[in-house]
C-alpha cells in the first residue's frame, strides 16, 4: 500500500496529509501568522500604522499568535447573540460606562451569554492585555521574525507577498485538488 500523499504547510513546513479538502496550512495558527504578515505589510506600507488603533490591532494580533493563536472560530458570535448582549447590557461598556463597541468573552471561548459582556474598545483591549503572560525567549525570537517579515522592503518569502498571495493560494489549492483526484483514481482504477 502506498503511503498517503502529503504536502507541507506553507507557513511552517509541517507535513499535512493530502486527503479531502485541499489545505495549505497545518493549523489555524499558521493561517493567522500569514494573515498577520499580510495585514502588517499593508499597514506599514500605507502609513496606517501611525493610527494608534491600527498599531494596537497589530500588537494584539502578534500577542495572540505568540500565545498560540486566536480561537477565531470558537469566538465568532452570530449577529443575534451580539445584539442580545448589547441589548442586555444597554449598549454601554460594563466596565467604564462608555458606549459599547465590542463583545468580551469573560473567561475562555464559551459563547454562553453569561460569559459575554459588552465593552468599549479601550476596555476590551485592556482586558485582553491583562490575560497576556510575559514573553519567553522563544516568543521574542518569533516576534522578531514576524516583524522582520512585516517590515522587509520586499517579501522575504513568496507567501509574504500581500498582493500576489491570493492568486498563488488558489493555484496551490487547485494543484492539491488535482493530486487528490489522481490519487483517488489510482486507488479505485
Amino acid at each position: 500500500m502506498a503511503p498517503p500523499l502529503a504536502v507541507k504547510c506553507i507557513e511552517c513546513g509541517t507535513k499535512i496529509p493530502l486527503a479531502g479538502k485541499p489545505r495549505v496550512y497545518c493549523s489555524d495558527k499558521c493561517r493567522q501568522v500569514l494573515k498577520l504578515v499580510h495585514y502588517g505589510r499593508r499597514v506599514f506600507r500605507d502609513d496606517r500604522i501611525e493610527d494608534p488603533l491600527v498599531r494596537d490591532a497589530v500588537q494584539m494580533r502578534i500577542a495572540h499568535i505568540l500565545g498560540g493563536g486566536y480561537h477565531e472560530t470558537e469566538r465568532k458570535l452570530p449577529p443575534q447573540t451580539r445584539k442580545a448582549v448589547f441589548d442586555r447590557d444597554n449598549g454601554v461598556c460594563q466596565i467604564c460606562g462608555q458606549p459599547a463597541t465590542d463583545i468580551d468573552h469573560i473567561a475562555g471561548d464559551s459563547a454562553d451569554p453569561e460569559n459575554l459582556r459588552a465593552l468599549c474598545r479601550a476596555c476590551n483591549m485592556a482586558e485582553a492585555e491583562r490575560g497576556f503572560r510575559p514573553a519567553t525567549p522563544e516568543m521574542v525570537r518569533e516576534y522578531d521574525g514576524l516583524m522582520e517579515r512585516i517590515l522587509a522592503d520586499e517579501p522575504l518569502f513568496e507567501r509574504d507577498d500581500e498582493h500576489g498571495w491570493d492568486s498563488r493560494y488558489r493555484q496551490i489549492a487547485a494543484a492539491q485538488r488535482t493530486r487528490i483526484r489522481e490519487a483517488a483514481t489510482a486507488t479505485t482504477g
